[in-house]
């Protein structure tokens, strides 16, 4: 079984890339802050990594950089605007 590590801060959006990998039989761990994926994603036991390009912590691209020192996982990186269609974001 391959293991996925998510380090997102959009819990709506990590549960939904967790949901759908874990119906097609992956192993999914989530982070949401770049502290706590960057530390997981050392470890070593991951596949792949999805990054949120940003992060409240760290830029994504830091946590890239800082996983590449040490690690060769592939990472996909996830750019996602869903402050920009919340209620309060709308014009009326």
């Amino acid at each position: 079984m391959s293991k996925v590590l998510i380090i997102d801060d959009d819990v709506i959006l990590s549960g939904l890339f967790q949901d759908y990998l874990e119906e097609e039989k992956f192993q999914v761990r989530t982070a949401d802050t770049a502290t706590e994926g960057l530390q997981l994603a050392l470890q070593g036991e991951f596949d792949i990594v999805i990054l949120d390009v940003m992060l409240p912590d760290m830029s994504g691209t830091e946590v890239l950089k800082a996983i590449r020192q040490q690690s060769h996982v592939p990472i996909l990186m996830s750019v996602s605007y869903t402050h920009l269609t919340l209620p309060t974001n709308r014009e009326v």
